[in-house]
């Protein structure tokens, strides 16, 4: 799911975040808005699972 947010934010920060996500048990989500300077609802539509399985609807 991180992988939705590499356009946005880069690999590098994208991967500390899966890294963190994992270690901590805490969501994609949750650390995304912590780590970076987008919006809590821009991240929201970035990582909705309904958008990353059917692109451009």
């Amino acid at each position: 799911m991180v992988t939705a947010l590499v356009p946005e934010i880069g690999y590098d920060l994208s991967a500390k975040i899966a890294q963190e996500a994992e270690k901590t048990g805490k969501t994609v989500e949750e650390i995304a808005i912590e780590k970076t300077d987008l919006s809590p609802s821009k991240i929201k539509e970035i990582l909705d699972p309904f958008k990353m399985i059917n692109p451009g609807l």
